[in-house]
């Protein structure tokens, strides 16, 4: 199961990851094995599910004075992405930082949890401070399950960047933190990672490339925000139910025949048998994992 996509795929394609061989192999970007993509859809052969949430473990939770579009988020790594064309960092911070100048273009406050350690962290926390930003370290909020639950429900939203590879790859991957925001009825403005077939832009969900675009969707929102939350909570019933995402990988790691990807759709359960295996691809967080 590929949790981290488009850098996997990235990887295997230039040599520097060989990949066990598995009975399946599932990723959870809609963008990998996209005909004509920038992900390779062979050697192996990727199976495009939905990340899944837990719909009763995230009740709906519908507050109108809640202030805050959030995020929790990882700031700075080693992260590097090197190709014999291109080399950038891959990292949560060069994804922010470009949008460091959105408060100064919204009345909406936003605020970002991050993980903070080293001096320029702080300098540079200090320095988005100044430009209107809310800044908080991830484990004020995240330090456990109910403290990040908490800390997510209390929200008015969701702001987030995504790491440049996503967006370079065009995975059309959304964070399973998105998915907690969506389930509690929290609208979400995140960064656009490519073209998709069901993900909406305008309803419960507003995908951006630029900051004029997320100011534009704080209004929107806020102009109506009791219909996006409740669009919210619709998005993740209808296309991240867990039951529903499970019961389509099982379906497909169950399969006699080949797995195809427009089996997807369909909910039916084949019968298990015991000489079938499903087994399973860790995320990898660099080449050498």
């Amino acid at each position: 199961m590929d949790i981290d996509p488009g850098l996997l795929q990235f990887w295997i394609s230039r040599g520097q990851l060989s990949v066990p061989n598995h009975d399946v192999y599932f990723s959870i970007a809609e963008g990998v094995g996209r005909r004509g993509g920038k992900n390779p859809s062979d050697n192996p052969s990727w199976i495009p599910i939905r990340p899944p949430v837990c719909l009763e473990n995230w009740p709906y939770t519908f507050d109108p004075h809640c202030q805050a579009f959030t995020t929790v988020s990882t700031w700075d790594s080693s992260d590097w992405v090197v190709d014999r064309d291109e080399t950038y960092e891959n990292t949560k911070r060069v994804a922010f930082l470009e949008f460091a100048g959105l408060p100064q273009l919204t009345r909406q406050p936003l605020e970002l949890a991050l993980v903070l350690r080293t001096e320029r962290d702080m300098q540079e926390r200090k320095n988005l401070e100044d430009c209107g930003w809310r800044i908080r370290q991830a484990c004020e909020v995240a330090s456990t399950p109910e403290t990040y639950q908490a800390y997510i429900q209390r929200s008015r939203g969701e702001f987030s960047c995504a790491k440049p590879s996503y967006i370079k790859l065009q995975t059309s991957w959304v964070s399973d933190r998105t998915l907690c925001y969506l389930a509690s009825g929290k609208p979400v403005v995140v960064q656009h990672t490519g073209p998709s077939s069901f993900l909406p832009n305008g309803e419960g969900m507003f995908r951006f490339s630029t900051a004029q675009q997320a100011s534009e969707a704080f209004d929107a929102i806020n102009a109506d925000y009791e219909r996006h939350c409740r669009a919210a909570r619709k998005l993740a019933e209808t296309y991240f139910d867990a039951k529903q995402v499970l019961a389509k990988i099982l379906s497909h790691a169950l399969m006699d025949d080949e797995p195809d990807c427009k089996g997807l759709e369909s909910s039916r359960l084949p019968s298990w048998t015991g000489r079938h295996v499903f087994s399973v691809l860790k995320k990898s967080t660099t080449p050498n994992d």
